[in-house]
Order: structure tokens, then sequence, then C-alpha cells
């Protein structure tokens, strides 16, 4: 009731004048914000910010329509690992209005199931039932590399955040990673028993905690360390 309120209210006051906390804002033993046992109702609602869900933020990203136009694969890379975001915020309604087909290219002689753009929203990756990976120009649509080595169907792809490596699997058992730069294969890991069902590559910046994670039909989940300088897996 209010007069709990009002109390509670009293005891932060007298903390903060005998105790004088450490961090602006914080109000002494009971916390701040949505931790604080004095928060409201309002204090506990989400905020969607840019590509992110956040709490308690008032910055404003701009949007798209009258805004700076964003590198749409970072956008679409931040919403990846940060959460929801609002659909204003990412891409204007005008966009999805005008799309028209660029171009249609026969890349693969079987289906393609795995999809996947690298950082710079320069280009994309695919792999097919056809054991390839291949790696096209967004801009004209061109075949700039095919990556061979898969025995068998590819079943996911993955691009490192450094946009220098990309990790493919297949249905025969093997992860296999492969030099953007080059388009040469750096290493073939093998562990499962099962096909490959999933890759993804950690975003942790800290090179110690690098990793390339990867599960399979056989109920596994392999965890693969791997050095930033070396490439060594």
């Amino acid at each position: 009731n209010r007069s709990s309120d009002l109390i509670v209210q009293r005891e932060a006051d007298l903390v903060d004048e005998v105790v004088s906390s450490s961090v602006n804002g914080l109000r002494g033993f009971l916390g701040a914000g949505r931790q604080s046992l004095l928060r409201k109702r309002e204090d506990m609602a989400p905020k969607i910010v840019g590509s992110t869900l956040e709490f308690g933020v008032s910055k404003r990203i701009p949007s798209l329509d009258g805004g700076p136009i964003l590198n749409q694969g970072f956008v679409l890379a931040g919403r990846r690992l940060n959460g929801h975001a609002n659909r204003r915020n990412v891409v204007s309604d005008n966009f999805f209005k005008e799309m028209v087909l660029h171009r249609k290219i026969l890349g693969h002689l079987a289906p393609v199931y795995c999809l996947l753009m690298d950082r710079t929203g320069r280009r994309i990756f695919t792999g097919a039932d056809d054991n390839l990976v291949k790696i096209w120009s967004a801009t004209d649509g061109r075949l700039l590399m095919t990556l061979r080595g898969h025995q068998s169907v590819i079943s996911d792809i993955s691009v490192n955040h450094e946009n220098t490596l990309l990790a493919s699997g297949g249905l025969d058992k093997t992860v296999r990673v492969w030099d953007l730069k080059t388009g040469g294969p750096i290493a073939v890991l093998h562990s499962h028993t099962g096909g490959i069902t999933s890759v993804e590559f950690c975003p942790t910046p800290v090179s110690e905690a690098k990793c390339l994670i990867s599960t399979g039909k056989d109920g596994a989940l392999c965890i693969w360390h791997w050095d930033s300088s070396t490439n060594e897996f």
C-alpha cells in the first residue's frame, strides 16, 4: 500500500545520507532501475532501440526513412546477435514495396538449402546438394569461387566475425574450414559419427576463446578452438 511505499522510500533516503553511493544514481542497497525494490511498472517495460532490445536507454538510432543508409549486412548480423528489432529501424516499408528481381542465376545442379551473406554484405555463400559451396558477388551475381571437398550434401555454412573464414558442414560427417581470401582449405575436422546438422562461429572478440561449434545427427556437440593468428584448429 501507499504507507509501505513511503516507509521504503524514507529508508532509502536514510541509507543514502549515511553511506554515499559509489555509483551515481544508485539507491544504496536497494539497487537501481529494473533491479531496484522501488521500481515502478514503467521501469520494467523494455525499450526497442535500433537492432537490439535494451532497457533504460533513451538514445535513438535513425530510421532508414530519411536517415543514413545502414549496411544491411551489419544490421542483420547485429539483430542475429542482440535479439529482435523494431522493423522500422532496420528496413523501411518502402524497401519491400520497391523490391524487384535483380538477377536469377542457375548456380547449382541440385537443390540449395544453405544461404549466407558475409559481414560486409558484398558476398553471398551457398551450399547445395551437389556437394559444392559457392561464393557469389552480391553486386552483379558473378561466381567468385567454388569450394570443393565435401563428399555429400552441404547441410550448413557459417562465416566468422572477422570475415576471413568460412565453415561448412556436410552429411559426410566432416566440417571444413576455408580461407575467404584464397578460397583454399584450412582444416578438415573429423569427430562426428553422423552427418553435420549445424555449424556456427562463436562471436566473442577474445582471442583465447575463439571457437567453432558443430552439431551432428549423432547427438553430439563439438567445440573446436582455433588460433586467429595462425588459423590453426
